[in-house]
């Protein structure tokens, strides 16, 4: 994707928020959303289908990735930033 679509598409969301999100999600992914938010019960019944272990697994990854990106947050964001004046 060339740093001039991502350019637009970060003005926009910081124009729009959610709205925006959703719009993009639907003209790049082809998905209709209504909400960002998954039900908390959509997420329940899908833990109570899975392994205790497994559930394990996947918050010990989440919390991974999540730890992972906030190192890396501010680098990228700086990074965006150079981007854009560049533009």
């Amino acid at each position: 994707m060339p740093a001039e679509a991502v350019a637009q598409i970060l003005a926009s969301v910081r124009a729009r928020g959610d709205a925006a999100v959703k719009e993009l999600t639907s003209k790049i992914d082809g998905v209709d959303m209504d909400s960002l938010e998954v039900p908390a019960s959509e997420i329940a019944g899908a833990a109570r289908k899975i392994t205790p272990q497994l559930l394990s697994h996947l918050k010990t990854a989440a919390e991974q990735v999540h730890r992972f990106h906030e190192k890396q947050r501010d680098g990228f964001l700086e990074g965006v930033r150079k981007m854009a004046r560049a533009l």
